[in-house]
């Protein structure tokens, strides 16, 4: 019963990043989602993770939904990093 919840959560969870990749269609972007231990059981504490990186300057900021059933213990926290090297740009933005 506890993982099927948890579960059910990390598949939610995953079909909304799917869902906020959608207007980034056609260009080059990529999107990770991790989560710092699997399975998650029920009152257990994970780390989420989204990186979005691409080869452009201005990467946008994901629209996240409000995750009701979570307790957001800190955060968000939000690592950049650009580089330009040999006239290639790239960036990515982590939230944590």
């Amino acid at each position: 019963m506890k993982r099927s919840k948890s579960n059910k959560t990390l598949l939610t969870i995953l079909y909304l990043l799917l869902l906020i990749g959608l207007p980034l269609i056609g260009q080059d972007i990529k999107i990770t989602a991790t989560v710092n231990q699997n399975p998650v059981g029920v009152n257990d504490q994970f780390t989420y993770q989204v990186e979005i990186s691409g080869s452009t300057q201005n990467l946008p900021d994901p629209q996240l939904p409000k995750l009701d059933d979570f307790r957001v213990v800190s955060g968000p926290n939000v690592s950049t990093s650009f580089q330009f090297i040999n006239g290639a740009v790239s960036s990515s933005k982590t939230y944590t």
